[in-house]
């Protein structure tokens, strides 16, 4: 394998600062930033980079040639990718965020040229922040990467190797793929749980 790029992680919550810890682990380079001031304290006790801020996180992604990734609420989704045409417009960019098509279409309206493909690690805890998160967190888990006909190939690749690098096995589907896969198991959980041992109807029948 040739250069192995830094990694800049925006957002270091369970999922987001699960991706440093993994990427540390694995040799990579890595910083982050949140807006979070206890889970940046955590992290930087825990001997990891934080930046103050997206921008001067995005300015060192920038000259440091990293790949970004997207470890934030969708609703700061538009305000980082502002931050990411202003700063690293070059970059490699990814993301971790449950969704696809609604990432895709933010990505397409305010980085048009963004050098982007998506991603989602099948992984997490009912816990959330950086305390929750591990670097094996992601350890035999699916990670999607959105395969579209317009992807670059060469930012595939380097979404893939992270994922691997995480521990994960690679999904490749479409984000439409995506969002049918995940609407179908939101579903299945739902109807799950009405059948569950302590909320099952008396009959035991599922209605």
């Amino acid at each position: 394998m040739g250069h192995v790029l830094p990694v800049c992680v925006i957002g270091l919550g369970l999922i987001g600062g699960s991706v440093m810890r993994a990427a540390s682990a694995a040799g990579r380079a890595t910083w982050g930033t949140t807006a979070s001031t206890t889970d940046a304290d955590a992290a930087r006790a825990a001997g990891f980079t934080v930046e103050d801020s997206v921008d001067d996180a995005l300015r060192r992604a920038d000259e440091e040639d990293a790949l970004i990734v997207l470890a934030v609420p969708l609703t700061a989704l538009a305000d980082v990718l502002r931050s990411v045409s202003a700063y690293a417009p070059g970059c490699r960019l990814t993301d971790v965020i449950s969704v696809k098509g609604a990432v895709s279409e933010a990505v397409r309206k305010i980085n048009p040229y963004a050098r982007y493909v998506g991603g989602h690690p099948m992984a997490g805890t009912s816990r959330s922040g950086w305390t929750a998160g591990s670097a094996e967190l992601f350890r035999d888990a699916a990670w999607v990467v959105t395969t579209e006909d317009d992807s670059d190939q060469e930012v595939w690749l380097e979404v893939v190797q992270l994922a691997l690098a995480c521990g994960a096995h690679v999904v490749p589907a479409s984000a439409s793929a995506h969002e049918k896969t995940v609407a179908r198991i939101s579903h299945l959980a739902a109807c799950w749980r009405p059948c569950s041992p302590a909320s099952a109807p008396r009959e035991g029948r599922c209605r």
